[in-house]
Parts: C-alpha cells; structure tokens; sequence
C-alpha cells in the first residue's frame, strides 16, 4: 500500500489498521515542539491498541516525550 496521509484513508480501512508510522521532525512536531492536540492523539491511538512507530534522525534525548507515550 502506497504511504498516505491518515485523513485520506477511507473509514473502513482505519479499523485495519494496527500500525503507524511518522517522521517526528515538522510532522509530529513542529519547530521543535509538539501541539497537545498531537499528544493527545497519540495517545488515544495507544489507548485504542494502535502501534506507533516514529522515525527521526533525533538523538535519543530529543525524543523522550515520546518515551512517555510507551509506558
């Protein structure tokens, strides 16, 4: 399946779907901060037993707001 942006998938698809994958760096974030809303929604994704992968040249470090999302 080619990548795509999660508002163009159809409704039927989303309940297929068990993974997802984000850049971090102005797509989760944006300069260097993530909106609340973003948190928010990773973290109803978690709750509704959704993975999320995020991909980012980031040290470590500058991805431990993520970390928390894990626990």
């Amino acid at each position: 399946m080619k990548s795509q942006k999660i508002q163009s998938l159809p409704i039927k698809i989303d309940n297929n779907i068990e993974v997802i994958f984000s850049d971090l760096d102005d797509t989760l974030t944006w300069e260097g901060k993530m909106h609340q809303e973003t948190y928010l929604s990773l973290g109803a994704l978690k709750k509704n037993g959704k993975k999320i992968v995020v991909v980012t040249a980031l040290a470590l470090v500058g991805a431990t707001v993520l970390l928390e999302l894990g626990q």
